[in-house]
């Protein structure tokens, strides 16, 4: 089983080398950055950068639809320029209404960096856009033209944080850049793949826009509330703590999430074995990979609790504190996480998309009512908990519905 499964892992590098340098580079880019933006800023401005990333990120997923997920099975089969100009077309005219629902929150939340917000606002949607290529250019299988555009942007833009720190002390010169290196991305991207959507030429709410949301936002519901669960505990945190107090929590999701890109692998071949096998040699393969991932969970998380928690705290426990604990809480979390996404795949490789919304819907809901019950009380540890009570959450919601049958 081993010998085979390391066969299969090499086949995927060796078809998709590209594809993994990607996914790991945007993870180390990912780790470079929030070490960066933690070590040289205060605990309240990297606890405001977090916390308005992370509700641009819901909400540029929720104003995507499923419309990339929808791209790249199109561009998979056919030519698709007038439906890629359409959507494209469709999400430039959503930056707005981003922007307006960013305001709103800042006005909820009781933060006050507008200027913050705005600037981070208007670059994660322009990294919808770079979303909608990306997948399209997925469809199309250029895995070599995504990682080039990502490296060559995420280099410029670490580059620049060097600069910024070394001269100025805003947060908000941070997020400026990131507006810049996204540029350079899409920039990248446009003049590689030659891909000229004629906005000025389509209505952005025209019929054909309406009959493509149609179609995609039944892909992209569940891939929605699967982000509403992973991230909505930052967006409420603000209302229940110090801003200040929340740094420490962003930072350990941060690492506590980091480790699922090793696993990535794993998921691709699994998925596949599932979706091609028949009903009788399904349950057999998922007691096998379940046992596999449990092990190799199980040694990440204790890597991450004992070795990679303190040092967290040495690099920054005296300018944020419970770092360590948090984390150690997290790589509980961790072992639940990866077990949950198996179980999560075997069902949608197995066409009950519908059982992974309903975990990913109780998740959500244990996740909301256990930090509003008890936030105020035993403050950002709280929410350390209320993840972990969701990863077991959602992996005894689909075990059950796996079991059921």
């Amino acid at each position: 089983m081993i010998s085979t499964l390391l066969t299969e892992l090499k086949t995927i590098y060796s078809a998709s080398r590209y594809f993994a340098f990607n996914l790991f580079s945007e993870k180390l880019f990912s780790l470079v950055f929030h070490l960066l933006i933690v070590k040289y800023f205060s605990p309240i401005d990297y606890a405001s950068f977090s916390i308005f990333l992370g509700f641009n990120f819901i909400a540029g997923t929720i104003l995507d639809l499923g419309i990339p997920i929808h791209l790249q099975r199109l561009a998979s089969g056919k030519k698709i320029l007038n439906e890629f100009s359409d959507a494209i077309s469709l999400r430039f005219s959503f930056i707005l209404l981003q922007i307006a629902s960013a305001v709103i929150y800042l006005i909820i939340s009781g933060l006050d960096n507008i200027t913050l917000i705005l600037i981070i606002t208007v670059s994660s949607s322009i990294g919808s856009l770079i979303n909608f290529y990306n997948h399209f250019l997925f469809g199309k299988q250029n895995f070599k033209l995504i990682f080039k555009a990502s490296f060559i942007s995420r280099i410029f833009l670490i580059t620049l944080i060097l600069v910024i720190i070394l001269y100025l002390s805003e947060i908000e010169y941070i997020a400026a850049a990131m507006i810049f290196a996204n540029l350079l991305q899409i920039k990248i991207i446009i003049t590689g793949e030659k891909v000229y959507p004629e906005m000025a030429n389509r209505i952005a709410f025209g019929k054909e826009s309406y009959a493509l949301i149609k179609q995609s936002f039944p892909l992209g519901l569940n891939q929605i509330i699967n982000i509403l669960y992973d991230r909505v505990d930052i967006l409420i945190l603000p209302m229940f703590i110090p801003v200040q107090m929340i740094a420490s929590y962003a930072f350990s999701y941060l690492i506590y999430k980091l480790p699922v890109v090793l696993l990535s692998p794993l998921f691709v071949i699994f998925f596949n074995k599932i979706a091609a096998r028949q009903q009788s040699g399904k349950v057999h393969l998922l007691q096998k990979y379940f046992v596999i991932i449990f092990i190799i969970g199980l040694l990440l998380a204790m890597l991450i609790g004992f070795i990679v928690a303190p040092l967290a705290d040495y690099y920054i426990g005296a300018k944020i504190s419970s770092v360590e604990e948090i984390i150690k809480i997290l790589s509980f979390a961790f072992v639940f996480l990866a077990m949950n996404s198996i179980t999560g795949i075997y069902l949608n490789a197995s066409g009950k998309y519908e059982k992974v919304l309903t975990s990913s819907v109780l998740g959500l809901s244990v996740n909301l009512i256990f930090n509003f019950s008890f936030l105020t009380k035993y403050g950002i540890i709280a929410a350390a908990y209320a993840t972990l009570l969701t990863e077991i959450t959602i992996l005894t919601v689909q075990g059950y519905h796996i079991l059921r049958k």
